[in-house]
C-alpha cells in the first residue's frame, strides 16, 4: 500500500512536483529545475511542456534561417579547445544551451523585426519556452557535475532564466489578452510557479485558467495538476475534489488518469469498494479515448471531437503535465489489491483478461495478482493466475520468480496441511474453492511443462553464466521432483478422480525426464513413471520405460526384474484392443522381444531365470510373432513351449496359439493334423484342453469345407470333385452331407443342371432324413421348370412334399398348379385334395380352400362334387369357399341354404373378398330367379303384387352381382339378367287375373302390367348390350361374353370358363439345346423367353409355351408381337377367353397378326357379327409380320 507524504506520486513513483521537507507536512521545498519523472519508472524524461499550437511557415522559416546562420558564424568564430573538458554528457548538455542560446537570440530578433504582427503573441511564447528550456539545461549540468548527489542544487542562472521566462508569458497575458494562447500561457506559468516552488501562485494561476477557460483541454490538465498536488501533500478530500471535477467534464485524454488518482485516493482512504470501481471506471475512460482516436482517423465525428479535446498536434501524446502513465496498464496492475479485499479469488483470471488492453498489461497484472494470493496464502485461486501468467510471460529474469511463485502454489495444494491458513474476505466459504481441491489434489502435468520450460527458456538467454545456468536448472530440477513425487502420493490416496490425476502424473513425469535428461535421479524418477503408467494401464509406455530401467540400472538381479516388468507390460500392451497405433504394436513387439531374448540368453543379467517367469517370457516372444503375422515363427515357438513345459498355464494357452495361427493363416490341413496330434494319448494336452480341442478341429473342417465350396462356385465353371471327394471322406456324417450339400448349391450357382439334378438325387437318396431334403427337392422342381421339363418339377413337388419333414403345403400348390395348366384336371385335383387333407390350420384350410374354388368354377364341376369337397370347410367361414358353396347348393336346388350360405358373405359373418361378394349377390339372383320360374299367380292381386316385386328384387341382385368389378361375374349376370327380364315379361303378359275385376278395372291393370313388360324387355335389351361391349372396353371375352356378342342371353346360369385342353405330349425336348442353355443362365430375359415359346408353338406344344410366354408378357416385355405368340397358345389349349384378349392387345400394339387371328377366332367360335366389328374397332393396317392361327 502507499503511504501519503513522501513525495511519491500515486503511482509509486517520483512525481515531478515538489516532496515534502524534512521539517514535515506543510513545509514544500525548492522544486529543482527538470525535476521530472516518469509515473511509471521513475526514469528522467524530456521536459514536455504545455502543448504548443502550430508555428506559421513564414516564422518558423525565419527562425530556421537566423539559427543557421549564427550556428556557421559561430564556428568560424570557435576558440581553441579547452585543455581540460568536461564529460560526454555534460558537453552534450553544453551543446543543448548554446543550441538554445542561439535560438533565444534568433527569437528575439524577429519579435523585434515582427512588431505588429499577429504572429508577435506566438514569438513571445516561444521566447519564453526557450528562456525555461535554458534553465532546465543549466539545472541539469549542475546536477551532473555534482555526480547526480542530489536534485538540492542553488543555480542563480536557472532562477534569473525562470523569472524571464514568467515576465515573458505576464507581458503576453497583459499585451494579447484575447489570444487563443491566454490558456496555455497561464498552464505555462503554473508549470515554472511550481518549479520555483512557489505553490501558491501556482494554485491560484491554475485555478485562473480552470475559471476563466473553461472549455479549454488545459483546463482537465490543470485540475489534474491541482489535484496532484493535494494529494502529495496527503490532503485526500481536496484532491479528490480536484479529480472528480475533471471525471465529471467530457472525456478527454486526462480523463481516465483522474479515475485512475482517484482510485489511489480511495486506497489511502481504506475505501476499497469505491477504489476498484474507480480504476475499472480508468480502463473503461482510457478504452473510450482509445476507441475515440481510433474513430477520428476512421472519420467518425465523434471521434474527431475527442482527438480535438486532447489538444490538437499533441492529440496522440500524454498529458501537457509530463506525466507519461499508460493508465491501461497501471490501473489494471494497481487494482489486485483491492479486487482481493472485494471479488471471487476463483473469478480473477476471467476479470483481468477482460480488461486488458494488451498482452503486456494482462502479465503485469497477472504478476501482480499472482504475488497477492501468495501473500494471502491462497494455492487455490494462485494456481490458475501462475499458469496463466508463466504462459503468456515473456522470457527474462521475471519469469524465474514467477515459477517459484507457481512452484509455492502447487507445493501449498498438494500438501495443504503445510499451507497456512488464509482467505481473502469474499472467500472465506471453502465450498467456493473448485472441486478436486476439497479432494486435496490440483495438479495438471502441464504444471511442470511450465516450470520446466520456465528455466530451459532462461537458460538460453545471453549473458547467463554456465554456474548460473547449472544452479538454477538443478533448483528447478527439484521443484519439478517434488512436485511430482508429491503428486504421486496424493493421486494414489484418491478414491474419485483417481485414474485421471495419476494420467496427469505420468504426463508430469515424462516432461520432467525430457526436460532433465542428465538429472542424477532420473532412475529413481523412471521407475515412479513405470508404476504411475501400470497403475494407469498405460502399458506400452510402462513397457518402454521399464526397459529404460533396465538400461540404467547396473545391479544384475534390478536389471532383471526391470526387463521382467518390461516384457509384462509390453504383453499386456498388445493384448490391449484399439488402443495402440500399428506403429506402436510394431515398436512395442520388437521391445518386447529384445527383453525377452536378453532375459533368455541371461548375458545381460548374469543369472537364469525362475521357471514361471521363464515360462511367461517365453510365451510373451511367441505371442509377438503371431501378432505380427508371422504365424510359422509363432507355430514352431508354440508348440516347442506346449511340449518343454506341458500342463502349465502357458504350455496349454500355447496349444490354443498354435492352433489359431494355423487358422489365421488358413492351413486348415495343418490344424486338423495338429489337433489330431494333440488329441492323441501321449500328447502334452491336458483333459480340459483336449475337451476343447476337438470343437476346434471340427470347426477347422467346416472352414476348410467352406473354402472348397468357395472355390467349387466360381465364375469361371465349378469344380464340384473336390466337394464330392471331400462328402465321400466324411461320408455319412453332417460334415459329408454340408460338402453335399455345396456341392448342390455350387451346382446351381453356375447352372449346372445335370450335376443338380444328380446331386440332388444322391442327397435325397443318401441323407434321407436330413432337415434340408425338402429344400433340395424344391430346387431341383423350380430348376426342371426353368429347364421347361414340366413333368419332372411335378414329379419333384410331389417327392418334396411326401417326406417327413418340411411344409408340404406350398409345394402340392405348386405341383396342383403346373398340373392344371397342363390340362391334367383330374390329378390337379387329386393333389388340391391331398394338399387340403395335410392343411391343419383354419388359414391352411382357407388357402387350399380358395384354390379349389377356383378350379372347381374353371372346370365345371358338378354342384354335388363341390359339396363333397368344400362343404366340411364352410366353418372356417372363408368368403371365396362359402360363395362356391352357396353357388352349389342354388345350383343343386337347396335354394334356402344357398341364400343362408350367401348371407354368410354379404352379413358380415365373414370379411368377404370383391369375388366373393360378386359370387353372392349373383347366387342370391339365380335363388330368386327360380321362384320366378316356379311362380303360379293364383289370380289374386296379393299374388300379382308378390310377383312384380319378385321381379324387382331379381334385377337388383344381378345389378348388384354386376357392380362388384369381377368380369366374369359382371358378364354373366348380365347376360342371365337379359333371360330373367325376358322370362318375366313373358310371366306378366300372361298372368291371370282375378275373376271380380270390373272392365276398367282389368284394363288398368293389363295396360300396367304391359308397361311394365316392355321395361323388362329393354332391359333385357340393354342388358346384353351392356355385356357385349366389354368385348371392346376392356378386352374381355369370356364365354358369357361371347354369347352377348351373338345378341343371345345366358340359359345356363353357371360361370362358365374355357376348358383347357389335355396336353397331348412335351415339346421341350424339340427345343434348340442353346436356347435352354440361355434360358438356364438367364431365366428372365425376355427375348430369350420369347424365342423359346415360339419354339415351343412349333413343337406342338402349346401348354408349355403358353407359361413361357406369359412369363415374357408378366415382365412386362416382348411387346406386341409376344401378346400375340401367347394368344396362340392360349388358342391352342382351348383358353378362348385369353387367346381373343391377347389378340386385341396385340391388334392394340399395332401387329396385323393381332387383328387377323382375332377376326379369325372369333368366326371359329361362331362370333361373325362380333368378327365383322373388329375392322371398325382397328380400322387401320398394322405393322406386318407375326405368327397366324
Amino acid at each position: 500500500m502507499h503511504r501519503i507524504g513522501n513525495g511519491r506520486s500515486a503511482t509509486g513513483a517520483r512525481s515531478w512536483w515538489p516532496e515534502v521537507g524534512e521539517a514535515g507536512l506543510g513545509q514544500p521545498r525548492r522544486a529543482e529545475v527538470g525535476d521530472r519523472y516518469d509515473a511509471d519508472r521513475g526514469h528522467r524524461q524530456e521536459p514536455a511542456f504545455a502543448p504548443r499550437p502550430a508555428v506559421s511557415a513564414i516564422l518558423r522559416r525565419s527562425i530556421l534561417g537566423l539559427l543557421t546562420l549564427s550556428l556557421i558564424a559561430a564556428s568560424g568564430c570557435a576558440s581553441a579547445p579547452e585543455t581540460v573538458s568536461d564529460p560526454p554528457v555534460i558537453e552534450k548538455l553544453r551543446l543543448s544551451i548554446t543550441k538554445t542560446r542561439h535560438a533565444i537570440r534568433e527569437t528575439r530578433e524577429a519579435i523585434s523585426r515582427s512588431q505588429g504582427s499577429p504572429l508577435l503573441p506566438e514569438l513571445y511564447v516561444r521566447l519564453a519556452e526557450l528562456l525555461g528550456e535554458e534553465a532546465r539545461y543549466h539545472n541539469q549540468v549542475a546536477y551532473e557535475r555534482e555526480e547526480r548527489k542530489s536534485r538540492l542544487i542553488h543555480a542563480p542562472q536557472v532562477e534569473l532564466l525562470k523569472r524571464q521566462a514568467i515576465a515573458v508569458y505576464r507581458d503576453v497575458l497583459t499585451r494579447f489578452p484575447d489570444s487563443a494562447l491566454i490558456p496555455r500561457v497561464r498552464f505555462n506559468i503554473g508549470h515554472e510557479l511550481r518549479e520555483l516552488g512557489d505553490f501558491p501562485a501556482m494554485v491560484k494561476v491554475l485555478e485562473e485558467l480552470v475559471a476563466t477557460h473553461p472549455k479549454s483541454p488545459l483546463a482537465d490538465e490543470a485540475l489534474l495538476v491541482l489535484g496532484d498536488y493535494y494529494f502529495d501533500k496527503s490532503e485526500l478530500a481536496p484532491a479528490e475534489v480536484e479529480y472528480a471535477k475533471i471525471t465529471k467534464r467530457p472525456l478527454s485524454r486526462v480523463s481516465s488518469l483522474a479515475q485512475y488518482k482517484l482510485g489511489w485516493v480511495y486506497v489511502n482512504l481504506a475505501d476499497c469498494a469505491r477504489a476498484l470501481t474507480s480504476f475499472e471506471t480508468a480502463l473503461d475512460a482510457s478504452r473510450a479515448w482509445a476507441d475515440g482516436r481510433d474513430g477520428a482517423r476512421a472519420g467518425d465525428p465523434r471521434g474527431a471531437t475527442l482527438e480535438g479535446a486532447g489538444g490538437g498536434e499533441r492529440g496522440d501524446e500524454g498529458p501537457a503535465t509530463g506525466q507519461a502513465i499508460d493508465v491501461r496498464r497501471e490501473a489494471l496492475v494497481d487494482l489486485v489489491y483491492c479486487y482481493t479485499q472485494e471479488r471471487d479469488l476463483a473469478q480473477a483470471v476471467p476479470y483481468l483478461r477482460a480488461r486488458a488492453a494488451n498482452r503486456a498489461a494482462y502479465v503485469a497484472a497477472l504478476r501482480r495478482m499472482a504475488d497477492r494470493m501468495s501473500l494471502l496464502g491462497r494455492p487455490d485461486a494462485g494456481l490458475p493466475v501462475s499458469r496463466e501468467l508463466l504462459r503468456l510471460a515473456p522470457a527474462d529474469g521475471d519469469r524465474l520468480d514467477d515459477a517459484r511463485v507457481h512452484y509455492a502454489f502447487l507445493r501449498k495444494e498438494l500438501r495443504p496441511e503445510a499451507a497456512p491458513a488464509g482467505a481473502g474476505p469474499k472467500d472465506k466459504d471453502p465450498a467456493k474453492k473448485p472441486a478436486i481441491t476439497r479432494l486435496g489434489f490440483e495438479f495438471r502435468a502441464a504444471d511442470v511443462r511450465l516450470l520446466t520450460e520456465a528455466v530451459l527458456r532462461w537458460a538460453q538467454l545471453p549473458g547467463v553464466t554456465e554456474e548460473l545456468r547449472a544452479t538454477t536448472r538443478e533448483e528447478f530440477e527439484r521443484f519439478s521432483r517434488d512436485v511430482l513425487t508429491t503428486a504421486q502420493e496424493r493421486a494414489l490416496a484418491l478414491e474419485a478422480g483417481r485414474a485421471q490425476a495419476l494420467d496427469e502424473v505420468a504426463d508430469g513425469y515424462l516432461i520432467h525426464l525430457a526436460a532433465f535428461p542428465g538429472s542424477p535421479e532420473r532412475l529413481a524418477i523412471t521407475k515412479n513413471l513405470v508404476d504411475v503408467l501400470t497403475e494407469t494401464d498405460r502399458h506400452g509406455e510402462a513397457g518402454m520405460e521399464a526397459l529404460e530401467v533396465a538400461d540404467l540400472e547396473s545391479a544384475p538381479p534390478a536389471r532383471q526384474e526391470a526387463l521382467v516388468a518390461a516384457v509384462s507390460e509390453l504383453q499386456k500392451a498388445l493384448e490391449q484392443k484399439g488402443a495402440r497405433t500399428p506403429a506402436a504394436r510394431v515398436v512395442a513387439r520388437a521391445a518386447l522381444r529384445r527383453a525377452g531374448l536378453e532375459l533368455l540368453r541371461g548375458n545381460a543379467t548374469g543369472q537364469a531365470l525362475p521357471v514361471d517367469k521363464l515360462r511367461a517370457v517365453k510365451f510373451a516372444i511367441a505371442l509377438t510373432f503371431f501378432d505380427e503375422g508371422r504365424f510359422r515363427e509363432a507355430i514352431d515357438r508354440f508348440m516347442a513351449l506346449a511340449y518343454e513345459h506341458p500342463a502349465s498355464e502357458e504350455g496349454t494357452a500355447a496349444i490354443f496359439h498354435a492352433l489359431d495361427a494355423y487358422s489365421a493363416e488358413g492351413d486348415f490341413d495343418g490344424l486338423i493334423a495338429v489337433g489330431h496330434r494333440f488329441l492323441a494319448p501321449d500328447s502334452p494336452a491336458t483333459p480340459a484342453a483336449r475337451a476343447r480341442i476337438a470343437p476346434a478341429i471340427a470347426a477347422a473342417e467346416q472352414r476348410k469345407l467352406d473354402e472348397l465350396a468357395l472355390a467349387a462356385a466360381g465364375t469361371g465353371g465349378a469344380d464340384l470333385s473336390v466337394l464330392e471327394r471331400f462328402s465321400q471322406r466324411y461320408a455319412g456324417t453332417d460334415l459329408g452331407e454340408r460338402a453335399l450339400v455345396n456341392a448342390f448349391v455350387a451346382a446351381r450357382a453356375v447352372g449346372d443342371s445335370g450335376a443338380l439334378q444328380r446331386l440332388g438325387q444322391e442327397i435325397v437318396a443318401t441323407y434321407p432324413g436330413s432337415e434340408q431334403v425338402v429344400g433340395v427337392i424344391s430346387t431341383m422342381a423350380r430348376n426342371a421348370v426353368a429347364s421347361l421339363d414340366y413333368d419332372q418339377a411335378v414329379q419333384a413337388f410331389e417327392q418334396a412334399a411326401a417326406a417327413k419333414n418340411g411344409d408340404r403345403l406350398p409345394l402340392l400348390l405348386a405341383a396342383a398348379e403346373i398340373r392344371a395348366q397342363l390340362g391334367d384336371a383330374a390329378r390337379a385335383q387329386a393333389t388340391l385334395e391331398e394338399a387340403l387333407s395335410a392343411a391343419k390350420t383354419p388359414a391352411a384350410r382357407s388357402q387350399v380352400g380358395q384354390r379349389l374354388a377356383a378350379f372347381f368354377e374353371e372346370r365345371g364341376a358338378a354342384p354335388a362334387e363341390v359339396l363333397r369337397v368344400l362343404g366340411p370347410l364352410a366353418g372356417d367361414k372363408d368368403p371365396d369357399v362359402l360363395a362356391a358353396i352357396g353357388l352349389a347348393q342354388v345350383a343343386s336346388g337347396q335354394t334356402e341354404a344357398g341364400e343362408i350360405t350367401f348371407g354368410g358373405v354379404l352379413g358380415g359373418q365373414a370379411e368377404g373378398a370383391p369375388t366373393a361378394k360378386a359370387r353372392a349377390h349373383y347366387g342370391n339372383a339365380e335363388a330368386l330367379g327360380r321362384l320366378i320360374a316356379g311362380f303360379d299367380a293364383d289370380g289374386s292381386l296379393d299374388a300379382l303384387n308378390e310377383l312384380t316385386a319378385l321381379v324387382d328384387l331379381v334385377e337388383e341382385s344381378y345389378m348388384n352381382a354386376a357392380r362388384q368389378g369381377d368380369s366374369l361375374v359382371t358378364a354373366t349376370a348380365l347376360g342371365r339378367l337379359a333371360t330373367a327380364a325376358r322370362a318375366a315379361a313373358q310371366k306378366l303378359r300372361t298372368v291371370k287375373l282375378p275373376g271380380e275385376l270390373s272392365g276398367d278395372d282389368k284394363a288398368a291393370i293389363e295396360g300396367g302390367l304391359e308397361a311394365r313388360a316392355k321395361q323388362l324387355d329393354e332391359l333385357a335389351a340393354g342388358a346384353v348390350t351392356t355385356c357385349a361391349a366389354q368385348a371392346w372396353s376392356a378386352r374381355v371375352f369370356d364365354p358369357p361374353v361371347r354369347a352377348c356378342l351373338k345378341g343371345q342371353g345366358l340359359a345356363d346360369p353357371r360361370l362358365a370358363h374355357d376348358a383347357i385342353a389335355p396336353r397331348s405330349g412335351s415339346g421341350a425336348s424339340q427345343v434348340p439345346a442353346e436356347l435352354r442353355r440361355r434360358l438356364a443362365d438367364e431365366p428372365d430375359n425376355v427375348e430369350i423367353l420369347v424365342a423359346v415359346g415360339a419354339a415351343l408353338l412349333d413343337a406342338r406344344d402349346p401348354h408349355t409355351a403358353r407359361l413361357v410366354l406369359a412369363r415374357a408378357v408378366g415382365s412386362g416385355g416382348g411387346g406386341a408381337e409376344a401378346l400375340n405368340l401367347l394368344g396362340v397358345a392360349h388358342y391352342g389349349v382351348g383358353d378362348f377367353a385369353a387367346a381373343l384378349e391377347a389378340f386385341s392387345r396385340a391388334a392394340d400394339g399395332g401387329l396385323e397378326a393381332g387383328r387377323e387371328n382375332l377376326r379369325r377366332a372369333l368366326t371359329e367360335r361362331s362370333v361373325p357379327d362380333a368378327a365383322a366389328e373388329v375392322d371398325a374397332h382397328w380400322p387401320d393396317q398394322g405393322e406386318p409380320g407375326g405368327r397366324l392361327l
